[in-house]
């Protein structure tokens, strides 16, 4: 049996024990082709078999791997087996490594050259293994298991590598990166195994952006209106981190377009835009839309998606009206049993409305406390009346059209329209 000893200080990268080298070491044999992870509650020792090509004792130079050159994992994770063996060992979980006829056993020595403890492997021959690396860890608890059965996605007989959203309530809030877990997020709707994620050694996740962009990603890519729906739902949830996502519309698949536009409509309505300008807000607001604000990583998409409030007056701008001066209220008296009985909200004005737009609509609108009724409707009393109260629940209670709210007080006022009638 021979020694080689490793550049490797014994207390290197402090912070890692069981987790981090068990990690390590499943890592490299996912990289080279699982074949087994197993647990034998009997002698407590776990089992990581790869199909790989195996490796030489070269593989021990810091910096060697056998990994192609267009391999992502290059540069991350090429060090795995002798960092996970470290921290291991150091824990106090004995390690046997075999591949290419040879058994490596790490252990932590007094170096010949340095006045410093570090890692080395003891190596002998064995014939029992030509192909693949196998790789047993010792004194594994049942508890450790659990955690590693909990951690590495790929012993879910379930596990697909390609699906990177989790809805599952046990995956909540968990961060897994091809297959392993990363880190948790309290505040999370939604667990996520990426495929594409920047991390650095101790596989944390090197920036913010980083993992707001890969949520991003991944929710673009569904084409599941469930999913995108509660996305769309938890927008303005600032407690969310799915609400701080960045998505490009370049990200969304052209098939999946109508499954965003449904679930906006389901959630803001058929006439809610995005808002880019809060300066028009009231301007938009008059003309019947709901004004949405949209967290910055993602108002782009969805300003592509559906309209904004800029959209809106565009549109506007293609209307020319005039004000035909005040209602004689005198001449319809029912209309003037309901503006009285509603307490005279506000002045009423005709108005006549061109538009330029065959699409569009106007037949009321209000304006600094004004509220103006399209000419057409003098020969509708009934149609003045519902045109009026619309307008009433704008000026007196500050609600845009299509929601909940709206709705309400709606239904609430024209309660009170009817009694207004009956009363005089």
């Amino acid at each position: 049996m021979k020694t080689i000893e490793i550049s490797v200080k014994a207390d290197y990268l402090p912070s890692w024990g069981f987790w981090e080298g068990t990690r390590e070491i499943i890592q490299n044999a996912l990289d080279a082709g699982i074949k087994k992870i197993a647990y034998d509650s009997q002698i407590k020792t776990l089992t990581i078999e790869d199909t790989g090509s195996g490796f030489s004792t070269e593989a021990f130079l810091i910096g060697y791997t056998t990994k192609a050159r267009d391999d992502k994992t290059i540069g991350q994770f090429g060090e795995g087996l002798k960092f996970g063996s470290l921290a291991l060992v150091r824990s106090g979980y004995p390690v046997v490594i075999t591949s290419q006829g040879k058994t490596y056993i790490p252990t932590i020595t007094k170096s010949k050259y340095f006045n410093s403890n570090v890692l080395a492997f003891q190596v002998e021959k064995d014939g029992t293994r030509e192909n693949g690396t196998e790789v047993k860890v010792q004194n594994v608890s049942l508890d450790e298991w659990d955690l590693i059965r909990e951690r590495i996605l790929v012993l879910n007989e379930n596990y697909d590598p390609l699906r990177e959203i989790l809805i599952e309530d046990e995956y909540k809030g968990k961060i897994y990166y091809r297959g392993i877990f990363v880190r948790e997020m309290k505040n999370s709707l939604w667990g996520y195994n990426f495929n594409d994620l920047t991390i650095n050694r101790d596989r944390d996740i090197i920036d913010d952006y980083s993992l707001k962009r890969a949520v991003g990603k991944a929710i673009a890519g569904v084409d599941s209106l469930s999913i995108i729906h509660n996305f769309i739902k938890n927008l303005q949830n600032q407690d969310v981190l799915e609400s701080s996502a960045i998505i490009h519309a370049w990200d969304i698949p052209k098939e999946n377009v109508e499954l965003w536009e449904e679930a906006w409509r389901l959630v803001f309505g058929g006439k809610a835009v995005v808002e880019t300008d809060e300066r028009l807000r009231e301007e938009v607001e008059y003309f019947g839309y709901k004004v949405v604000r949209v967290p910055w990583g993602c108002k782009n998409m969805f300003e592509e998606l559906v309209e904004s409030d800029k959209d809106v007056i565009e549109r506007i701008k293609e209307f020319q009206w005039e004000d035909k001066g005040p209602i004689d209220i005198k001449r319809y008296p029912t209309f003037k049993k309901v503006y009285i009985g509603l307490g005279k909200p506000a002045s009423v004005h005709w108005f006549r409305i061109k538009l330029n737009n065959p699409f569009a609509k106007a037949y009321a609108m209000s304006k600094k406390g004004t509220i103006y009724l399209d000419k057409k409707l003098s020969l509708d009393e009934i149609s003045m009346i519902e045109a009026l109260v619309h307008e009433i629940v704008h000026v007196k209670y500050g609600l845009p059209d299509n929601t909940p709210e709206f709705n309400q007080v709606y239904g609430e006022v024209w309660k009170d329209v009817l009694k207004a009638i009956i009363s005089r």
